[in-house]
């Protein structure tokens, strides 16, 4: 287990609450941001090289294994991805201090950039589809009052599309987590890829797998649901709208990346097909939509949709070239994009306008800026031999591998419509002459607008020019998808015998108040002494004898006049038919492994474990189901104890059908 999984979202979860404690102070707060952007950006450096040399990294939270407690995991896609906002989290916080107002650094603009950044990494690392969901809705809370900050009436307006679609997104996700969690009993992804193939209800699945297939492409901006994006990425400040073209529409798209190549791969000619004709539109439309556009913002905004074609395109193919070019376009996009967005910001600050035709005289005026953005916008038209050249000739030989002629000639087709777009930015924006009403600032620019800048066009070069790096960990990204074995028994491996250490850990040194708490400390101490070969030598519970001797001492205090047990005060209004039954089972096991359990307790106990029996007495805010299944731990309780005979208990056998797979299995016990 490795806490270093966990670190890419606590640390700017701390750091956005130390921001919040620091709010009269926007000194301290952009310090807070730098620091811990940079924090955030070197966690995920590190994980990577820890993932790249020692394989898939799992943490399970409180020791509790998989698929029963929250379990993050780490393979290279995800700490790719992980190490990809680090990156553009940085460089946004670097960009946010000469440009962001002091009225939204007054309104809680940076919390909000830290809660934004916590939630995509926890969407890259979590294991279960339901914590997905909930990173989602975090990541959508911090997004959406970025958006509206300036409360500006473009902003307004666009933040009401944006937040409308992703609500939309998120019910229909919700209501798919529901029928599949329906359907397998499980929402852990490792643990539906072991169970799902073993359902004999296929048909169900692949329905269930397209409402996750739409819920995820509205968020990913993909045709013909990508509408939301472009009508709300341009409104926002630009530090804004260079960290949500880096992040939010990748969420969608390493959704779709993980579940369908892990999830849902029974039906992959039926799903895998619908997302090539998504791909192919996505990169068409989005490229066309930008030549129709003069606001260069939105230009990047059509353009980026496009780009989100590309990196379906790799999923779509299913193949190992495919995918592995999926996942070089991810990194390649992502610092190209937000690149873009930070230059227009910077066109913004020196022309007055975001309009092309309003603008001109960069080349003249700026030589040096130019040739910063030119490396980014030739890289997005794919010139050799910068990063974007490459993921498109690996994309389109994914396509021809595989005889998929027609998406082939989509990404061609919209290589040259982006080139066409762009060119009219350099030429109306850089070329031509500045109007007379409107001469390009001579001011100097900040150096944090030069080292951001220049700091993501260097890493387009970097990728151009090595390629081999990044496109070796693509590969190997590519083959872990494709064969998902080492992740699921990397997230499962953790069961009950193989995370034993964890759970001994835990439970020794937890600090048990209420009875529910001694008493299972006592059964962990019992269980201690069977299972102590199992363990690693690091793993001693010295005191396990004294802890069953104190948890039972105690006994008494919490048993009630009436013979039943509470957790905290004993009396009869506070009694537990469930810890009741629990007790005396639990008694059981005490008293196999040896030791003395007091015998007033326990007598007293079995009879009124035998009158609850008798008068069915439950309290009213047990469900049909609950009352049924405290019936069978009673049952196997005292069959156990010899105070039942086989009459007795088949008495309760029209019970069993209202119990849950715990109360059955007890109820099998005490036969």
């Amino acid at each position: 287990m490795s806490l270093l999984v966990a670190l890419p979202f606590l640390i700017p979860m701390v750091a956005g609450s130390v921001s919040l404690l620091a709010w009269p102070s926007r000194r301290a707060q952009r310090a807070i941001a730098v620091v811990g952007t940079a924090g955030q950006l070197i966690a995920a450096v590190v994980l990577l090289v820890v993932v790249w040399n020692d394989g898939i990294q799992v943490l399970a939270a409180g020791a509790w294994p998989a698929p029963y407690g929250i379990t993050l995991a780490t393979d290279l896609l995800s700490a790719l991805m992980v190490l990809m906002t680090g990156i553009t989290g940085f460089a946004a916080a670097l960009y946010s201090l000469p440009t962001i107002s002091s009225r939204m650094e007054r309104n809680g603009y940076y919390p909000l950039m830290h809660m934004l950044l916590a939630g995509v990494a926890g969407v890259f690392l979590t294991t279960d589809l339901f914590n997905l969901y909930v990173w989602f809705e975090i990541l959508l809370l911090a997004s959406f009052a970025l958006l509206a900050m300036g409360q500006e009436r473009a902003q307004m307006a666009g933040a009401l599309k944006y937040v409308v679609l992703n609500l939309f997104s998120s019910a229909m996700f919700l209501s798919a987590l529901g029928l599949l969690y329906g359907l397998a009993g499980t929402l852990n992804m490792a643990d539906l890829a072991v169970k799902l193939p073993a359902l004999d209800d296929g048909g169900r699945v692949t329905l269930v797998s397209m409402l996750f297939m739409v819920a995820f492409s509205i968020k990913a901006a993909s045709f013909p649901l990508f509408f939301w994006l472009p009508a709300s990425y341009h409104t926002a400040p630009v530090a804004v709208s260079a960290l949500f073209a880096g992040l939010l529409t990748k969420v969608g798209v390493y959704s779709l990346y993980r579940t369908f190549t892990l999830v849902f791969t029974e039906d992959v000619p039926w799903t895998h097909g619908w997302l090539q004709v998504s791909a192919g539109f996505t990169m068409v439309v989005g490229a066309l939509g930008a030549l129709a556009q003069t606001d260069i913002r939105r230009t990047f905004a059509f353009l980026h949709v496009s780009q989100i074609g590309y990196m379906l395109m790799g999923l779509a193919l299913f193949t190992p070239i495919a995918l592995a070019a999926g996942v070089f376009y991810f990194a390649h996009h992502i610092i190209m994009k937000s690149n873009l967005f930070f230059l227009s910001g910077v066109i913004y600050r020196l022309g007055g306008s975001y309009r092309r035709d309003e603008l001109g005289g960069l080349w003249t005026a700026r030589p040096w800026l130019s040739l910063v953005f030119l490396v980014p916008a030739l890289s997005l038209c794919g010139i050799p031999p910068l990063s974007g050249f490459w993921g498109k000739l690996l994309i389109v030989r994914a396509g021809v591998d595989a005889g998929s002629g027609w998406l082939v000639a989509a990404v061609l087709v919209t290589s040259v419509l982006t080139l066409l777009a762009v060119m009219r930015i350099w030429a109306d924006v850089f070329w031509k002459a500045a109007p007379q009403d409107r001469p390009v600032s001579r001011a100097p620019l900040p150096v944090m607008l030069w080292v951001v800048t220049v700091g993501l066009a260097a890493g387009t070069l970097w990728i151009g020019f090595t390629v081999e790096p990044l496109w070796a960990l693509a590969e190997r990204a590519s083959a872990q998808l494709l064969d998902p074995s080492a992740y699921i028994e990397a997230v499962l491996s953790p069961s009950v015998i193989g995370n034993l250490d964890g759970a001994f850990n835990y439970l020794k040194d937890y600090p048990h108040r209420c009875w529910e708490q001694q008493l299972t400390k006592a059964v962990a101490a019992s269980a201690y002494g069977e299972l102590r070969e199992y363990l690693a030598d690091t793993v001693a519970w010295t005191d396990a004898d004294g802890d069953i001797t104190r948890a039972l001492a105690a006994a008494a205090d919490f048993q009630a006049p009436n013979g039943g047990m509470a957790y905290w005060q004993a009396s009869n209004a506070h009694v537990s038919p469930y810890l009741s039954a629990y007790t005396a089972i639990a008694f059981n096991w005490l008293r196999r492994d040896g030791h003395d359990v007091p015998a007033t307790v326990a007598a007293r106990l079995r009879e009124y474990l035998l009158r609850l029996l008798r008068r069915d007495e439950f309290p009213g805010f047990y469900t049909a189901g609950m009352a049924s299944s405290v019936r069978a731990v009673a049952l196997a309780a005292l069959a156990g104890d010899g105070a039942l005979t086989a009459q007795d208990i088949a008495r309760y056998a029209r019970h069993v059908d209202a119990m849950d797979l715990f109360g059955k299995a007890h109820y099998l016990r005490a036969v």
